[in-house]
């Protein structure tokens, strides 16, 4: 067959369809979610400071501009789940993307371009427009549940608590960065129409830094929205300055409740995984007590089950959970999760090539079994009940000399049928 040149294979690749799970797509997700927030901290900061993009900044906005035009053609190519189900179909795919957020994806592009091109004239009207590429940010709620599946799906129960103090401290900084600056920026331009104003007070000979202004807006905002002490040398002079002030205080009570319910829901929902195990080893502790048992063999037993109820979390499902799943899927599942182990057996290998639908129900058959060390798994002569494939573990293999039998022991995870 002939050999596809690689520019022509590089663009049907690009033109295939995939997920929003697809590793590709949860990498360009992370990259958007760092231009959202590079957004969100530039963005108010120049206006408010009425800065010219020069230099770094200027190609940021380039760069930006160039990555979210790719994310428009990114977005027609990723699949999607509507009512539970995945939308295979080019066409469904792109209507969908059509009449969600391609109107407000594009408005965007096109006024990143018109900012680069040098089109918008320099008036106050104008350049207020440059805070409407603010609006992207509405996507970053499905970017981060995109991320924080993944993060999630890593089964470190301790990542979901770090990403929630992640998120609400981001969540707090990004708050008090935006209202810092329109802060200075009630300030300036009611000090430029000669009206009082706060920078009257902290900047009169307008030789303070812009540095130290936005540490000092900072650092008043931050005192409001978590009710600590604030600059004493800051204060409204106006009626707009106290409007905004008191804003901000209502504000302070959203925010600080935000925080706390989720980090509250998030140690909940640790505190549920957490509860079923520790409710498993007080039982054990209490019944090795009562029963006499000696201190070695129950420390033994206690670990053991801990460590067999750990691996049975990981390996099965609860019931009610399962039965949220279709039987397709079920089926799909245990295929999954089991034909890796038995496609290395030839017998299992050709089942699967010719009779998938017999090989889908011997991989449902087999059921998780978790062993301790020295366990005899099976004798030589006994009849055989059911067939054992390793997960994890160690077999070692006993020849007795009297009567030549055979034994399995070991420690492992298997999964017998």
């Amino acid at each position: 067959a002939p050999t596809v040149p690689w520019p022509v294979a590089l663009l049907q690749s690009a033109c295939e369809v995939i997920t929003q799970y697809d590793a590709v797509r949860v990498a360009w997700d992370v990259v958007g979610l760092l231009f959202m927030l590079y957004d969100l901290v530039t963005i108010p900061y120049i206006f408010c400071w009425d800065i010219q993009p020069a230099g770094v900044t200027f190609a940021m906005i380039g760069i930006a501009a160039v990555f979210w035009s790719i994310d428009i053609f990114m977005n027609f190519q990723t699949r999607c789940f509507l009512g539970g189900l995945m939308q295979v179909k080019r066409n469904d795919v792109g209507w969908r993307y059509l009449k969600t957020w391609f109107t407000l994806d594009l408005a965007v592009v096109c006024l990143d371009i018109i900012l680069l091109a040098g089109a918008m004239p320099d008036l106050n009207g104008m350049r207020a427009m440059r805070l409407l590429r603010l609006l992207r940010v509405a996507k970053i709620s499905k970017l981060n549940s995109a991320i924080v599946d993944l993060c999630t799906s890593f089964g470190v129960r301790g990542l979901m608590l770090v990403i929630a103090v992640v998120k609400n401290l981001l969540f707090i900084f990004l708050l008090a960065h935006m209202a810092a600056c329109f802060w200075y920026y009630i300030g300036r331009t009611r000090r430029d129409q000669g009206s009082p104003s706060w920078l009257h007070v902290v900047d009169r000979d307008h030789d303070t830094s812009d540095l130290e202004l936005y540490v000092r807006s900072m650092y008043w905002v931050l005192g409001h929205l978590t009710a600590a002490p604030t600059d004493p040398g800051v204060s409204a002079q106006s009626h707009v300055e106290r409007t905004f002030t008191l804003s901000l205080i209502f504000c302070s009570l959203l925010v600080l409740g935000a925080a706390i319910s989720s980090m509250t829901n998030t140690i909940d929902e640790l505190g549920k995984l957490n509860s079923d195990f520790m409710e498993t080893k007080r039982q054990l502790q209490c019944y090795m007590k009562n029963a006499g048992v000696n201190r070695d063999l129950s420390n033994r037993i206690v670990q053991f089950a801990l460590h067999s109820y750990t691996r049975r979390c990981a390996l099965s499902l609860d019931a009610d959970v399962l039965g949220l799943l279709s039987e397709q899927l079920k089926s799909e599942l245990a295929v999954n999760q089991r034909s890796g182990y038995f496609l290395a057996h030839p017998l299992f290998a050709a089942m699967n090539h010719r009779h998938q639908e017999v090989f889908r129900d011997v991989c449902e058959a087999f059921t998780p079994k978790v062993y301790a060390d020295g366990d005899v798994i099976f004798n030589s002569g006994r009849v055989a009940k059911c067939m054992y494939v390793s997960h994890t573990g160690v077999f070692h293999m006993q020849r007795h000399p009297s009567d030549l039998s055979e034994a399995i022991s070991g420690r492992s995870n298997s999964t017998p049928s």
